[in-house]
């Protein structure tokens, strides 16, 4: 009954769990890592940009633009973001990297936690496929091809 090729088994559940603990895991590595050597400002909407979208989705784009000074008394514009809901010459935080300025972000819940997870949850659906291909050891994926007869005459 034992199987030497495996050290332990799993059941699916598990293996979501699994999935879900290393790709929290490996967020929270990289937020960390941003946060490693990195210094706060604060700075001011120094600039809102208009677009407006063609398409499917026809609408008003607001762009902004935050400009700050780091420690060393360079001035840094950046791009923040869209529909922020900002206005001209209001005040925000900004948490940059003291190595590499133009790493930037607001300092906000969703520029810190939320958007940087998007590309985690894509991991984590990956890893989740993974463990049920796995676990139920079945191709999705089956092409059935029946002979053709030909009649000559």
């Amino acid at each position: 009954m034992s199987d030497s090729k495996f050290l332990f088994k799993i059941n699916q559940g598990g293996g979501y769990l699994a999935g879900l603990l290393i790709t929290i895991q490996i967020f929270l590595l990289g937020q960390l890592f941003f946060a490693i050597g990195t210094s706060s400002a604060v700075g001011r909407i120094c600039d809102i940009t208009e677009k407006t979208s063609v398409g499917r989705y026809r609408g008003r784009v607001e762009i902004y633009f935050a400009c700050f000074t780091t420690t060393d008394g360079s001035q840094i514009r950046l791009r923040v973001g869209s529909n922020l809901g900002y206005e001209l010459e209001d005040k925000v935080s900004v948490i940059y990297k003291k190595n590499n300025p133009t790493k930037a972000r607001l300092d906000r819940f969703s520029e810190f936690w939320l958007i940087p997870s998007f590309p985690y949850i894509i991991v984590l659906a990956i890893i989740m496929g993974l463990v049920k291909a796995l676990y139920v050891k079945k191709k999705y994926l089956v092409i059935e091809t029946k002979p053709v007869r030909m009649y000559m005459e």
